[in-house]
């Protein structure tokens, strides 16, 4: 071996049979399974829509394109931390990997570099997402529901209405909607709002929102 790659990345065999469907795949399906990562900015999970698609226009099977999309995404990943490494010392240690399989594959070498060369890309992207983690905790979802309050006449009083005697007269029912943020410590901050409340906060996110674009654009 030429590089440590393998030494600090070891292949399993399932990993190495998810790769070996990733070079494999016809010019025009590899292409496809690439461009899904230069369009994105990070190597997020794709939506359940997004693999139906590109499914879709591969003419390939559900699971080949998932195990190409995930074998695509592991090796940039892993390739993106390896470029002080030279580039055809990483391809000639991959080749001795697949000996027995190279004459199944379509111009590995070129797929090769065009994997490092994308994974360049994703070098400082990792570095932001190391930044991202660094100071306040970060969001980790959020619940919601819409929920009713009623509004009696005369609420109970223990001590000064018997309890025999309560009758509660509904008057009217309020909608609140009842938020819960949860942040990636798992603490946890809940609150209600009624409908003008629930719009403010909308508004003032989306603010932050075109805020936010017009930096990231700016």
């Amino acid at each position: 071996m030429k590089t440590n790659f393998f030494n600090r990345y070891g292949l399993s065999d399932d990993r190495k049979e998810i790769l070996l469907t990733l070079f494999k795949l016809d010019d025009s399906t590899f292409s496809l399974v690439v461009d899904q990562l230069v369009e994105k900015e990070f190597m997020y999970d794709m939506s359940d829509k997004e693999i139906r698609e590109i499914v879709q226009k591969s003419n390939q099977t559900s699971l080949i394109m998932i195990d190409s999309l995930n074998a695509c995404n592991w090796l940039v990943g892993i390739l993106s931390l390896e470029i002080k490494e030279d580039s055809k010392d990483i391809i000639d240690d991959f080749k001795e990997i697949f000996t027995e399989s190279l004459d199944e594959f379509v111009d590995f070498d070129k797929r090769m570099y065009r994997l490092i060369e994308l994974s360049q890309k994703y070098k400082l992207n990792k570095q932001a997402e190391k930044v991202k983690d660094y100071g306040a905790p970060l969001f980790k979802e959020i619940n919601g529901s819409v929920i009713l309050k009623p509004v009696f006449e005369e609420s109970f009083k223990f001590g000064e209405i018997d309890i025999k005697d309560y009758k509660p007269n509904l008057k009217r029912k309020i909608a609140y909607i009842l938020l819960e943020f949860v942040n990636s410590n798992d603490d946890t901050l809940s609150f209600q709002l009624d409908s003008t409340e629930f719009e403010r906060l909308l508004n003032e996110l989306i603010a932050l929102q075109i805020e936010l674009k017009s930096l990231q654009n700016g």
